[in-house]
């Protein structure tokens, strides 16, 4: 049976990511929508796969330019950032 965004995001919560993945996988073989990006960029993003998730939330907000993804980007960008920026201090 295929989970629902609100399920799929408590499996997020609860850190039982590759449970969350699966669904969204399932789902995403029937239909692919700008939340469901946004989910997985989340699982990602969890992961620590910093480029699969900033893919996910780029195709997310590419489909709806309002999603939440858009203040993921950012505050990816601004973690790299402040990475790189350190690297130049040592």
């Amino acid at each position: 049976m295929l989970k629902t965004n609100k399920e799929i995001s408590t499996l997020i919560d609860n850190c039982e990511l590759d449970k969350a993945l699966l669904a969204i996988q399932e789902r995403m073989a029937i239909e692919e929508s700008e939340h469901l990006f946004y989910l997985r960029g989340k699982v990602f993003l969890k992961k620590n796969n910093w480029k699969l998730a900033t893919d996910d939330f780029l195709m997310s907000k590419s489909l709806n330019p309002e999603s939440p993804a858009t203040e993921q980007l950012m505050m990816i960008k601004e973690i790299m950032d402040f990475f790189n920026k350190d690297m130049y201090n040592q």
